[in-house]
């Protein structure tokens, strides 16, 4: 599983509950220009991805391993490709109480989401803030940090 682990933290290198989408579709093209025909491939991968995909028994392992979490005050980091080149312009961390995982119906997919309250914010000089990727749900009374887009959770 590509997810380095300790009883402290938890760095997810490939996320298992990312759904493939047209629209990410070159978030890890790090080279060069697509051509017209890459793009069109890529694209057309990406839909096919798309609806074969269901959660792999990594991401169900993973929902397993966040849910030691439940009840501690973890820092959230969220994904942005543009870590890819510049890691401290991604999202500003983001400290939560953890409540628990939950998985939910998200249009066609089923997602994992960590419940959380109490989000605060630890600006840098050079990131975004990271509020835009939490949801709140008429189906749940926590606001919910989707697992698809984690990079890390570490206990503070």
């Amino acid at each position: 599983m590509s997810v380095e682990k300790s009883n402290q933290s938890i760095t997810i290198l490939h996320n298992y509950w990312r759904v493939p989408s047209p629209e990410r579709a070159f978030d890890g093209w790090l080279e060069g220009k697509p051509s017209e025909e890459d793009k069109r491939r890529v694209i057309e991968e990406a839909i096919a991805e798309r609806k074969a995909w269901t959660p792999s028994p990594e991401a169900m392992r993973l929902v397993e391993q966040l849910k030691a979490f439940a009840g501690c005050r973890v820092r959230l980091q969220f994904w942005n490709p543009i870590m890819y080149w510049l890691e401290e312009e991604g999202a500003y961390p983001v400290d939560v109480d953890c409540i628990g995982v939950t998985l939910l119906q998200d249009g066609d997919h089923l997602q994992a989401y960590i419940q959380v309250s109490n989000a605060k914010e630890f600006p840098n000089q050079d990131g975004h803030s990271a509020m835009s990727y939490f949801q709140q749900r008429a189906d749940c009374e926590y606001l919910l940090a989707p697992l698809a887009d984690l990079y890390s959770v570490t206990k503070v």
